[in-house]
């Protein structure tokens, strides 16, 4: 099949894959609620036209929770199919089902982008099929943090370098971005979606005075550094919303972690306690030495 033609009802198939509660949770780059209205108008509009849909879930009963009402209810006779891998693809099931459809436009959406849907769309394109993804501009390609609270530079290093937060390689050179565009991906990119497109993400006139000063050189440091940047100084509409270092007497009252389910004030923030134990470590250290 050419991908010159275009979807018909005849060649294409709607596959959603795991609008689950436990996925909704972790989503910070959009509305949740206006996420939730887009899934319905997709699968409204796929339900109008006869456009045959399969409907997929992961970790159901142990993880995940059960796919969003507002779906099924549409589809009251479908078969929700669960699957045990968060790359789709690699269930027997997930494949076994797509394939049953004959079809080879697959229409996909899910989430989260990154995981969800990246996955089984780089699967599927090898195995021949198209793929037409359903999703809004993200920043910096993923919508949903993972780390709490709100960390942008785990995201640009592995956006920069390739890598995850365990040094493994993830992406090609090819598939990385420079140290220019990174920040900007993450920033400008995801201004749309609050309608503050052109406004913010940008240092130059007219644009929002959101700014932060940060405690190193981001385009100078070595590449393994970028996650360890902070910002000494930060303002966001020309206030100061965040103080330490030199800059330590201007700061304001803090703020409690958000979300208020944030792990961060019972455990800490990322690596946190890998720090303290190689700090005691290393007091032990010393005390043999002496």
């Amino acid at each position: 099949m050419s991908n010159l033609e275009m979807i018909t009802l005849e060649n294409a198939v709607l596959v959603l894959i795991d609008f689950q509660p436990a996925m909704f949770q972790s989503v910070e780059s959009h509305d949740r609620l206006s996420v939730m209205h887009n899934v319905q108008v997709l699968v409204k509009g796929a339900k109008l036209f006869g456009l045959p849909t399969v409907i997929f879930t992961v970790a159901k009963d142990s993880f995940s929770g059960p796919l969003m009402p507002e779906v099924t209810d549409l589809f009251p006779d479908h078969e929700i199919v669960d699957l045990t891998s968060i790359n789709s693809w690699l269930d027997a099931n997930f494949r076994a089902a797509v394939e049953a459809t004959g079809r080879k436009k697959i229409v996909l959406a899910g989430l989260w982008t990154e995981d969800c849907v990246m996955f089984p769309t780089l699967d599927l394109l090898h195995e021949g099929y198209e793929v037409i993804s359903q999703r809004m501009p993200l920043a910096a390609w993923t919508d949903a943090t993972r780390v709490s609270s709100y960390n942008p530079w785990l995201t640009i290093y592995w956006a920069v370098s390739g890598k995850g937060r365990c040094g493994e390689m993830i992406w090609t050179p090819e598939n990385r971005v420079g140290r220019h565009d990174a920040p900007r991906d993450w920033t400008a990119a995801g201004a749309w979606f609050s309608r503050e497109e052109g406004k913010k993400g940008q240092t130059k006139d007219g644009q929002f005075a959101d700014i932060a000063v940060l405690d190193r050189d981001y385009f100078s440091v070595a590449e393994d550094e970028i996650t360890e940047i902070t910002s000494d100084l930060t303002l966001i509409g020309g206030k100061i919303v965040h103080a330490k270092g030199a800059f330590g007497a201007l700061a304001p009252t803090a703020l409690p972690e958000l979300p208020d389910w944030s792990p961060v004030p019972v455990f800490g923030h990322p690596g946190f306690r890998l720090n303290v134990l190689l700090w005691r470590r290393n007091e032990r250290q010393e005390r043999v030495h002496e």
